[in-house]
């Protein structure tokens, strides 16, 4: 008897003061997969959290970490 499995994938993007780049990186990755994203902010000092905390509520599977 065979089982079946879900699988799922996380993909995680660890950033750093990218403001200017992360939400095309998100848009793509988020086309691309069918994954969850979790997003690590390293103490960004740019509006990177403020970005990503507007984005959260707009593309689906994205978790965050601050």
């Amino acid at each position: 008897m065979r089982g079946q499995f879900n699988v799922t994938n996380l993909i995680i993007i660890p950033i750093y003061n990218e403001n200017r780049y992360i939400e095309g990186v998100l848009e793509k990755v988020r086309e691309n997969t069918n994954s969850d994203i979790l997003v690590v902010d390293n103490g960004s000092t740019d509006n990177s959290l403020k970005i990503l905390s507007s984005l959260k509520d707009t593309i689906k599977g994205i978790k965050l970490i601050i």
